[in-house]
């Protein structure tokens, strides 16, 4: 997830590049080599699905049933952070409503 955190904002990567990424951060646990598709990914010397096919044949040995299941976990993960970011700026805008109301109230 911090995986999702820190890139999911990226000017530099589209939507499926993220996705693509979030998964195989989520597959290998491995930082140095998530870090390195990112890397391959933004520099866009090799097309998109050639990068991924070499990355995912690095975690193939999961079942296919595990693997679906992973998906859904993340997915659910990466909902629940935008979910959490919707409540936190709603949030925001509710106490920045409120104060104008307050201060309104004064000012008459």
């Amino acid at each position: 997830m911090k995986t999702y955190q820190s890139i999911r904002k990226s000017e530099e990567m589209s939507e499926k590049q993220i996705k693509q990424v979030i998964r195989f951060a989520y597959n290998s646990g491995d930082k140095e080599l998530t870090s390195q598709y990112i890397s391959d990914l933004i520099r866009g010397e090799i097309p998109d699905e050639e990068i991924k096919k070499d990355y995912e044949e690095l975690t193939d040995d999961m079942p296919k049933w595990a693997e679906d299941f992973g998906e859904l976990i993340l997915t659910m993960a990466m909902c629940s952070l935008e979910h959490e970011e919707a409540i936190k700026e709603l949030n925001e805008r509710l106490e920045e409503i409120l104060w104008q109301t307050k201060s309104q109230k004064q000012s008459r």
